[in-house]
């Protein structure tokens, strides 16, 4: 190598020499007279001898050196043109002799040696040369690289890597894996699909969370596939935006369906035909569902907790039911019946060990559930009470009246909202908020804490229901209302935002549940319908 055989001042002394001439003779190679520059009108003539020998060198070039001034803007074509009259000054002989002398230098220098040299040419080129050196730099830039020498992240520790990578979405996501080999393993760590599934809008209930990760836990290793995991909630999660899902009718009522229950095995369903039907949820053969009969009116609001079933019906009644299954046979048997209210009851509620009632007779009672003696009775509706829900420490009630009333459990009325203009038929409550329904055709969401009135839906400015809201539910992600529009409307629940739009077979809606992978729906055509998002 040069650097071994020759000395640091050889070597400087010829890197002076060729720093002063070298690119200009390169690629011009005639000598010039100063004079014809400050005769541009005659340049034409002076320099056509010029022009010929420079054309000759420059045609002997490969293409993709060769100098292509008309692929630039006109304005810049000048520049190349004058520098070609101002710069050449070295003859044709001289040249090639300083060329060869260049190239054998150079061949013998070391990489730092030639890195230095190209650092020293590069600050004597001109526009031109610079040109030039992007077009042939273009198809052998990175020629001997290593695999990962524009890859950035692969320089980086993984940590860095992955936490760079969190702030993908899932598609995103999936598309860098397909990048290169280091994004690939990037992209599949566990970390980030795992991280995925405890985000939103792909978190469902922790119950779904569990079962996917037993069903996506491999045996030998107890490794759990998140990647799986967050597959499957993605695509509930898409089957819900896009109203992508399967339905199962079930029929065997004789009249209209007026309230229902579900959990994982079972259907519970009301009807004006006085009659309570059970239902395998896999199975919609009215052969293996179970008839309760017991009220003598329609059934008007069931409650179903684990084997205990609560039911309410125009005879002005309640009735405990408790369900056993066992793996031949199930039983139900009627355990109490409360007896209170004077007129049909219209909603119930359970919590803990009471039950709470609204009726008619615009009456809210509380009643023991094992004992059914009635605990206490709250007054202030001056109309039916169509819905109430109740937590730990308040209950919340909707009247034709139009009223939203909050209580506490000594019967004392906390905090009154009003702005509804008709009955208020169906609400739900969480923490934040309170979500109302009601035959004015409208939801209304109110603050929980200081009953102010947050955003109303409807019709004309949210895409709303367009007949009276019967039935709604919520979780802490979005909330359905089903109407007698014969639909079922999914909403964000922070924005109010309509999601997506189901419509049913022809018939008003007049009842409705639903969990992360199922909505279970019933209305006047007397038929329940199973909704399934895991399609």
């Amino acid at each position: 190598m040069y650097h071994a055989k020759n000395s640091i001042a050889d070597y400087s002394d010829r890197l002076k020499q060729i720093s002063e001439f070298c690119f200009d003779a390169m690629f011009r190679g005639i000598k010039h007279q100063d004079e014809t520059c400050d005769k541009p009108r005659s340049s034409n003539r002076t320099l056509s001898g010029v022009t010929a020998n420079v054309s000759n060198e420059v045609n002997n070039l490969p293409v993709c050196l060769q100098r292509r001034p008309s692929s630039l803007p006109k304005n810049w074509r000048h520049k190349f043109q004058c520098d070609d009259a101002r710069n050449l000054s070295a003859s044709p002989a001289d040249f090639k002799a300083q060329k060869r002398c260049v190239i054998e230098w150079f061949s013998k220098y070391s990489e730092v040696q030639r890195n230095l040299m190209l650092n020293e040419l590069l600050d004597m080129c001109n526009l031109s040369q610079m040109h030039l050196l992007s077009l042939r730099l273009e198809e052998n830039l990175h020629k001997e690289c290593p695999p990962n020498c524009k890859d950035w992240l692969s320089w980086l520790p993984d940590t860095i890597a992955l936490k760079i990578f969190s702030y993908l979405d899932p598609v995103s996501l999936c598309q860098a894996s397909r990048c290169c080999y280091s994004w690939h393993e990037l992209s599949t760590d566990s970390y980030l699909w795992k991280s995925l599934s405890c985000r939103k809008p792909y978190l469902f209930s922790p119950s779904l969370l569990n079962s996917l990760i037993i069903k996506y836990t491999k045996n030998d290793t107890g490794e759990i596939s998140w990647r799986k995991v967050f597959s499957e909630q993605y695509r509930i999660s898409s089957n819900w935006r896009k109203g992508r899902c399967f339905i199962k009718e079930f029929s065997g009522h004789s009249e209209g369906v007026s309230c229902i229950q579900f959990d994982d095995e079972r259907i519970v369903s009301g009807s004006f035909d006085t009659t309570i039907k059970v239902w395998n949820i896999g199975s919609n053969s009215i052969l293996l569902a179970q008839t309760l009969t017991g009220h003598s009116k329609t059934v008007r609001c069931l409650h179903l907790s684990g084997n205990r079933l609560v039911s309410g019906s125009k005879d002005c009644t309640l009735k405990v039911w408790e369900m056993e299954k066992k793996e031949n046979w199930s039983s139900i048997a009627c355990k109490a019946t409360m007896i209170g209210h004077s007129d049909a009851v219209r909603s119930v509620d359970v919590c803990g060990e009471r039950v709470i009632s609204g009726s008619y007779d615009c009456l809210i009672k509380l009643w023991d559930i094992k004992t059914g003696a009635c605990l206490n009775t709250l007054r202030g509706h001056t109309a039916p009470i169509l819905c109430v829900q109740s937590d730990d420490d308040k209950i919340i009630s909707g009247s034709a009246d139009t009223c939203i009333k909050i209580w506490d459990y000594s019967g004392s009325c906390l905090q009154t909202l009003t702005g509804h203009r008709d009955s208020v038929a169906c609400l739900q409550f969480d923490s934040k908020r309170i979500i109302s329904g009601s035959f004015d055709w409208t939801i209304r969401v109110w603050d929980i804490n200081t009953g102010e009135h947050i955003r109303t839906i409807d019709w004309r400015t949210a895409e709303g229901h367009n007949r009276a809201v019967r039935c709604l539910q919520a979780d802490d992600q979005r909330f359905l209302s089903g109407s007698d529009d014969k639909t079922i409307k999914v909403w964000n629940i922070e924005t109010g935002e309509r999601l997506v739009t189901l419509r049913s077979t022809g018939y008003g809606i007049t009842c409705l549940q639903f969990s992360d992978t199922r909505i279970v729906s019933g209305s006047y055509d007397n038929k329940v319908l199973l909704w399934d998002f895991t399609v």
